[in-house]
Protein backbone atom coordinates (compact mmCIF):
# COMPACT_ATOMS: atom_id res chain seq x y z
CA UNK A 1 0.00 0.00 0.00
CA UNK A 2 1.37 3.42 -0.96
CA UNK A 3 0.64 6.30 1.42
CA UNK A 4 -1.01 9.28 -0.19
CA UNK A 5 -0.23 12.75 1.05
CA UNK A 6 -2.75 15.44 0.27
CA UNK A 7 -1.36 18.94 0.36
CA UNK A 8 -4.00 21.48 1.19
CA UNK A 9 -3.43 24.88 -0.29
CA UNK A 10 -4.33 27.62 2.13
CA UNK A 11 -5.94 30.47 0.19
CA UNK A 12 -4.47 33.94 0.51
CA UNK A 13 -6.46 37.08 1.23
CA UNK A 14 -6.20 37.98 -2.47
CA UNK A 15 -7.57 34.53 -3.42
CA UNK A 16 -10.71 35.20 -1.34
CA UNK A 17 -11.26 38.82 -2.47
CA UNK A 18 -14.31 39.38 -4.69
CA UNK A 19 -14.26 43.22 -4.67
CA UNK A 20 -11.75 45.90 -3.72
CA UNK A 21 -11.25 49.62 -4.07
CA UNK A 22 -9.06 52.42 -2.76
CA UNK A 23 -9.35 56.17 -2.45
CA UNK A 24 -6.64 58.74 -1.75
CA UNK A 25 -7.42 61.69 0.53
CA UNK A 26 -7.66 65.16 -1.10
CA UNK A 27 -4.27 66.15 0.35
CA UNK A 28 -2.68 62.90 -0.86
CA UNK A 29 -1.53 61.88 2.63
CA UNK A 30 -3.94 58.98 3.33
CA UNK A 31 -5.25 55.95 1.47
CA UNK A 32 -8.60 54.42 2.38
CA UNK A 33 -9.15 50.97 0.94
CA UNK A 34 -11.84 48.32 1.17
CA UNK A 35 -12.14 44.70 0.19
CA UNK A 36 -14.88 42.11 0.29
CA UNK A 37 -13.87 38.58 1.11
CA UNK A 38 -16.00 35.57 0.32
CA UNK A 39 -15.01 32.49 2.22
CA UNK A 40 -16.83 29.24 1.55
CA UNK A 41 -16.84 25.70 2.75
CA UNK A 42 -18.95 23.22 4.60
CA UNK A 43 -20.83 25.30 7.15
CA UNK A 44 -18.36 28.18 6.96
CA UNK A 45 -19.64 30.36 4.12
CA UNK A 46 -19.22 34.05 4.89
CA UNK A 47 -18.98 37.41 3.17
CA UNK A 48 -17.26 40.28 4.95
CA UNK A 49 -16.21 43.75 3.85
CA UNK A 50 -13.37 45.51 5.63
CA UNK A 51 -12.31 49.16 5.32
CA UNK A 52 -8.66 50.05 5.97
CA UNK A 53 -6.72 53.28 6.40
CA UNK A 54 -3.01 54.04 6.13
CA UNK A 55 -0.65 56.92 5.43
CA UNK A 56 0.52 57.06 1.85
CA UNK A 57 4.21 56.45 2.56
CA UNK A 58 3.80 54.17 5.60
CA UNK A 59 5.43 50.75 5.20
CA UNK A 60 3.24 49.26 7.94
CA UNK A 61 0.11 47.31 7.09
CA UNK A 62 -3.08 49.31 6.66
CA UNK A 63 -5.16 49.60 9.84
CA UNK A 64 -8.62 48.07 9.90
CA UNK A 65 -11.19 50.76 10.69
CA UNK A 66 -14.57 49.15 9.88
CA UNK A 67 -15.54 45.48 9.57
CA UNK A 68 -18.93 44.52 8.10
CA UNK A 69 -20.32 41.00 7.96
CA UNK A 70 -23.08 40.10 5.51
CA UNK A 71 -24.31 40.99 2.08
CA UNK A 72 -24.32 39.06 -1.16
CA UNK A 73 -22.30 39.37 -4.33
CA UNK A 74 -23.41 38.88 -7.92
CA UNK A 75 -20.28 37.09 -9.15
CA UNK A 76 -19.33 34.61 -6.45
CA UNK A 77 -15.77 33.52 -5.63
CA UNK A 78 -14.21 35.74 -8.32
CA UNK A 79 -12.63 39.20 -8.12
CA UNK A 80 -15.08 41.27 -10.13
CA UNK A 81 -15.03 45.00 -9.34
CA UNK A 82 -17.98 45.65 -11.67
CA UNK A 83 -20.50 42.92 -10.79
CA UNK A 84 -19.53 42.94 -7.10
CA UNK A 85 -19.23 46.72 -6.81
CA UNK A 86 -19.85 47.89 -3.25
CA UNK A 87 -19.04 44.50 -1.79
CA UNK A 88 -22.63 43.33 -1.64
CA UNK A 89 -23.62 46.13 0.76
CA UNK A 90 -23.29 49.05 -1.69
CA UNK A 91 -20.32 50.40 0.25
CA UNK A 92 -19.04 53.79 -0.90
CA UNK A 93 -16.14 55.76 0.56
CA UNK A 94 -15.57 59.46 0.04
CA UNK A 95 -13.40 62.10 1.62
CA UNK A 96 -15.57 64.93 2.97
CA UNK A 97 -12.32 66.74 3.88
CA UNK A 98 -8.64 65.75 4.07
CA UNK A 99 -9.24 64.57 7.65
CA UNK A 100 -12.80 63.19 7.33
CA UNK A 101 -13.56 59.86 5.67
CA UNK A 102 -17.21 58.96 5.07
CA UNK A 103 -18.21 55.33 4.61
CA UNK A 104 -21.80 54.74 3.47
CA UNK A 105 -23.57 51.44 2.95
CA UNK A 106 -27.00 49.97 2.29
CA UNK A 107 -28.38 46.56 3.20
CA UNK A 108 -28.19 45.43 6.80
CA UNK A 109 -24.77 44.02 7.52
CA UNK A 110 -23.56 43.43 11.04
CA UNK A 111 -20.82 45.87 12.05
CA UNK A 112 -18.26 43.90 14.07
CA UNK A 113 -15.69 46.63 14.45
CA UNK A 114 -15.77 50.39 13.94
CA UNK A 115 -13.21 53.13 14.61
CA UNK A 116 -14.49 56.71 14.83
CA UNK A 117 -11.07 58.39 14.82
CA UNK A 118 -7.66 57.16 13.67
CA UNK A 119 -4.78 59.53 14.33
CA UNK A 120 -6.18 62.82 13.00
CA UNK A 121 -8.75 61.23 10.66
CA UNK A 122 -12.43 61.27 11.64
CA UNK A 123 -14.39 58.29 10.28
CA UNK A 124 -18.15 58.51 9.79
CA UNK A 125 -20.11 55.36 9.02
CA UNK A 126 -23.61 55.95 7.70
CA UNK A 127 -26.37 53.51 6.75
CA UNK A 128 -28.36 54.78 3.77
CA UNK A 129 -31.88 53.73 2.87
CA UNK A 130 -32.17 51.77 -0.37
CA UNK A 131 -33.44 54.80 -2.34
CA UNK A 132 -30.78 57.31 -1.16
CA UNK A 133 -27.89 58.44 -3.34
CA UNK A 134 -24.46 57.50 -1.91
CA UNK A 135 -22.75 60.57 -3.34
CA UNK A 136 -25.14 62.90 -1.52
CA UNK A 137 -24.51 61.52 1.97
CA UNK A 138 -23.94 64.02 4.73
CA UNK A 139 -22.79 63.41 8.29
Amino acid sequence: MVPVVLAACKPTLDDLTVWKTQLTSPDGQWIASARTIQNGGFGSGDISTVVYLNRKDDANSPQEIVDFDGGSVAHTYVLDNVANRGGGIDLVMRWAAPTHLMVTYRSSPTIYFQVVKFQNIEITTLHLPADAQSGNASP
